[in-house]
C-alpha cells in the first residue's frame, strides 16, 4: 500500500515543511516524535546505529502517524536504497552526491524500470504482497527522493546535478560543507553561506526544492532563502534539553531555600 505522501503535496504547494532525526534505533522513540507534529522524520543509517530491523520496526510504529518517515541511507549504493524502500517508508535521503554521474544513480536507485533501476520485492511496502499491484504502480511518483550536497565539489556541480531526472529535493550537509570549504564546523561564515545560498538559488531555478539541517533559532533565515525541506533538532537533542531543563528546576528549587 502507497502511503499519501503528504510532504510531496506540500513542496508541490510550495509549502515549508519541517522534519527532524531520528537516530535511536527504537520504535517507541520514533513513534512519540512522530505524533509531536513535524512533517517528516529522517531515520539516520548514516551517522547513527539504527538498522534494517529497526528502520523495519519505527516505519510500523509510525504507520497512523502524521509524520512521515524517510531514510538517509549509508552511502549512495543503490542496495541500500532498495532495502530502505522495500520497508515501506515515505522516501530516502542520499548523502554526499557529488556530480551528475552520482546523482543519476542515486535518483534511478529509487525509481522502477523504464525509470530507474530499482529492483521489484517491495515486502512490506507492498503489505507483504497484499498490495503488490497497486504499490508497484504508484511507488515511482509518491516517494520522495533526496540527494545531499555536501561538498565545494558538488556545489560547483550543482546545475550538473539538477538535470538529472527525479530529485525532489536538494538537502544541503552544512557542517560536512564547512569542512570541504575550509571552515570546519563554522556555517555561518560568509564563505559558507554563500555556497547554501547557491544551491537554494540553483534548486529554485531548475523547479526543485532545496533543504538544510539548520539549529532551530535559524529555521526562518533558511526559508527566508527559499529553502522548504528543513530539518531541526533530533531525538537525542529532545532528550538532552529536557534532562537538562529538569535538573535546572531542581538547581532553582535548592537556590531558593
Amino acid at each position: 500500500m502507497v502511503r499519501e505522501n503528504t510532504v510531496k503535496q506540500k513542496l508541490a504547494r510550495n509549502e515549508l515543511t519541517l522534519g527532524t532525526w531520528i537516530t535511536i534505533n527504537n520504535p517507541d522513540v520514533a513513534e512519540i516524535i512522530a505524533w509531536s507534529g513535524f512533517d517528516w522524520m529522517i531515520l539516520d543509517m548514516e551517522h547513527a546505529p539504527v538498522d534494517v530491523p529497526g528502520i523495519s520496526l519505527m516505519a510500523q510504529a509510525v504507520s497512523s502517524a502524521p509524520t512521515l518517515p524517510i531514510v538517509r541511507v549509508p552511502w549512495n549504493d543503490p542496495v541500500y536504497v532498495k532495502r530502505a524502500l522495500d520497508l515501506g517508508v515515505s522516501g530516502v535521503m542520499i548523502p554526499y552526491v557529488n556530480d551528475k554521474r552520482e546523482a543519476t544513480i542515486a535518483a534511478r536507485s529509487a525509481k522502477y524500470p523504464p525509470t530507474g533501476t530499482r529492483g521489484a520485492g517491495p515486502r512490506r511496502a507492498s503489505m507483504y504482497g497484499m498490495d503488490w499491484d497497486d504499490y508497484l504502480s504508484k511507488a515511482n511518483d509518491s516517494l520522495l527522493v533526496v540527494l545531499q550536497v555536501e561538498s565545494v565539489e558538488a556545489v560547483n556541480n550543482v546545475e550538473d546535478i539538477l538535470s538529472v531526472e527525479g530529485i525532489d529535493v536538494l538537502f544541503v550537509g552544512p557542517l560536512d560543507l564547512s569542512f570541504s570549504a575550509g571552515f570546519p564546523s563554522k556555517t555561518d561564515r560568509p564563505e559558507v553561506q554563500a555556497l547554501i545560498r547557491r544551491v537554494a538559488e540553483a534548486a529554485e531555478s531548475a523547479g526543485v526544492k532545496s533543504g538544510i539541517d539548520s539549529p532551530t533559532e535559524q529555521v526562518k533565515h533558511y526559508a527566508d532563502m527559499g529553502m522548504k525541506f528543513i530539518a531541526t533538532g533530533g531525538d537525542t537533542n529532545f532528550l538532552l534539553d529536557g534532562a537538562k531543563a529538569a535538573v535546572a528546576a531542581k538547581d532553582k528549587v535548592v537556590k531558593s531555600t
